[in-house]
């Protein structure tokens, strides 16, 4: 549960940069006056918000969809970043595919599709990094001697079955 919060709120707020990238780049690429105050509260501001709202959404559906598929595979590592990557694909077409009200094959459908797949391969990799360092970490300590609190005592193997049930 805590992975799938954590993925959320992660792809929430990098949503919500992008959103709010784009829309600074829109608003300096027109010919109109910008009233900073305005800008801030009429369209950076929702910008923000919907970034952060659909991405909460979609990292929470991809976390619990992977949280569902991934448990045949105990380890990060055995984990194909292109399966991953698909479905990130698929929750995001299928969210935008909601909120339109059907399957448009439009640019925003390409653009959610490419994010998903880009935020899903890429919190995949930095899971993957995260458990190699952690697993180095670990077996470092057992050869130096360094008591830690996920080692038994008895058997210096770790204390729990997997360290790596939760996927996320």
């Amino acid at each position: 549960m805590r992975g799938v919060v954590g993925t959320a709120l992660t792809w929430a707020v990098g949503w919500s940069a992008i959103g709010v990238a784009l829309q600074v780049v829109r608003l300096l690429t027109s010919t109109d006056a910008i009233v900073w105050p305005d800008v801030i509260r009429k369209q950076l501001f929702p910008a923000w918000q919907y970034g952060f709202f659909y991405g909460a959404v979609l990292g929470g559906a991809f976390a619990g969809l992977v949280v569902l598929t991934a448990r045949a595979t105990n380890r990060l590592n055995d984990t194909s970043v292109a399966k991953v990557g698909a479905s990130g694909a698929i929750v995001a077409g299928a969210l935008h595919a909601w909120v339109v009200g059907g399957i448009v094959l439009d640019p925003y459908m390409l653009t959610f599709i490419s994010l998903g797949v880009g935020f899903a391969s890429s919190t995949l990799l930095l899971a993957q990094r995260s458990e190699r360092l952690s697993e180095a970490t670990l077996l470092r300590r057992m050869t130096e001697g360094t008591p830690d609190s996920r080692l038994s005592v008895t058997s210096r193997q770790p204390a729990v079955a997997s360290l790596n049930r939760d996927p996320l």
